[in-house]
């Protein structure tokens, strides 16, 4: 008769991430857009805020008027400053309309043609979208066609769902600059964020972006900047509270932290002598993973392993799992361990004999899970009970 005695603990995860708080960082960013990023050198003003704070900013940038992101999916200038260098980030802008079409297909597009040319050539570089501002009195130009953009309000509702839908379909995490930007026009109305135009940003307006970009880039508290770059302190503060409360204390809902590898996996004992069938799950925002079955045979990087084990004991298995992310290998591991001991489960009646068309009923032991097989070893489909009911043949038991 065939028996296998199996003994499950958990051990809990060990999830290595970092959000460094309060030490000095350097990130190295591109900025790939157009005339919102480059009216009052938004890239240069998050750097002026970085350094007040303690930290450093490395920039570069290909920032040319009315660009969407298929022009720059399109241009080798952009695409050679995103060989250039090993990002930390690269900043995606997209022209200011486009995301707000009823069917934004050409955002989509040129999100993704990006997104899949940074994840084969840098795949160390985070990419993270900037999430744009609605027009001050909405956009007439294409308002007869698409009524939802005829206020500010309705405009910049659809680029906050846009936005957040492309990061969260193509692994990117999101700056909200529009989502601060309508809190502070909804609660503070004197702070005037446009120019003239009612589309491009005003230095207050830019200030306000910066610091959303500093927060999400160094994942750290605004309140530590210390520079009102030419805009009143009253004002300054003003918009380094709101960031604060709407993206450094949300940091999750822009989905920041969240493209680091996740590990977790089931098993099941196997027909063979102390064997384990290991069910690693879909990876997750991992580049590769390794099992290590604890008893120092070799490393196996296959998803779904069988393993057996020579002698019975205890055995620790571990899977770990990695991802390049903002210049670093960081990696999940989650331990199980599995003990295998001799044991003298039997089955009774052993050796009985049964009249055709009768039944008898075979038992064994208590265990915690049953699963009866058949002649051929394979599992008889619900039969998991102490007991079974069973016609003339030859049956054999796995307890758990």
């Amino acid at each position: 008769m065939k028996t296998r005695l199996h003994l499950l603990l958990l051990v809990p995860f060990l999830f290595l991430t970092a959000r460094v708080i309060g030490q000095s960082q350097t990130r190295k960013v591109l900025f790939l857009g157009n005339s919102y990023t480059y009216v009052n050198d938004l890239p240069q003003i998050v750097s002026q805020l970085a350094s007040s704070a303690g930290d450093a900013l490395i920039t570069e940038s290909n920032l040319i008027g009315g660009y969407t992101l298929q022009n720059h999916a399109a241009n080798s200038t952009s695409t050679n400053k995103i060989l250039s260098n090993n990002w930390d980030y690269i900043v995606l802008q997209e022209q200011s309309q486009l995301p707000t079409f009823p069917i934004p297909s050409k955002f989509m597009d040129g999100f993704s043609d990006l997104k899949n040319f940074i994840k084969q050539h840098k795949p160390c570089s985070q990419i993270t979208s900037f999430m744009t501002w609605g027009y001050r009195d909405g956009d007439p130009q294409n308002c007869p066609s698409n009524p939802a953009v005829c206020t500010y309000a309705g405009m910049q509702n659809l680029l906050t769902e846009r936005y957040k839908e492309m990061s969260d379909v193509y692994d990117a995490e999101v700056t909200p600059v529009g989502v601060v930007w309508k809190y502070i026009r909804e609660n503070h109305p004197s702070i005037n964020l446009y120019q003239t135009d009612g589309s491009h940003p005003s230095l207050e307006g830019s200030y306000l972006a910066a610091c959303c970009f500093y927060t999400t880039l160094f994942r750290k508290n605004p309140i530590l900047i210390t520079t009102n770059y030419g805009i009143d302190a009253t004002t300054a503060t003003t918009i380094r509270n709101a960031v604060k409360t709407l993206v450094f204390d949300q940091l999750s809902t822009w989905y920041i932290g969240k493209h680091v590898p996740s590990s977790d996996f089931q098993f099941s004992i196997g027909k063979g002598t102390n064997e384990v069938q290991l069910m690693g799950n879909t990876p997750i925002y991992k580049d590769s993973f390794v099992w290590d079955f604890g008893d120092g045979s070799p490393l196996s990087k296959v998803l779904n392993p069988t393993h057996s084990y020579q002698a019975n004991g205890s055995y620790t298995i571990r899977l770990t799992s990695y991802k390049c992310y903002l210049g670093q290998v960081n990696a999940t591991v989650v331990e199980k361990p599995v003990r295998f001991c001799s044991h003298t489960h039997t089955i009774s009646p052993s050796d009985t004999i049964i009249c055709p068309n009768k039944t008898v009923v075979l038992s064994t032991q208590p265990a915690d899970q049953y699963q009866w097989l058949d002649f051929f070893g394979e599992p008889i489909a619900g039969a998991t009970n102490q007991s079974l009911k069973v016609s003339p043949g030859q049956y054999s038991v796995l307890t758990t």
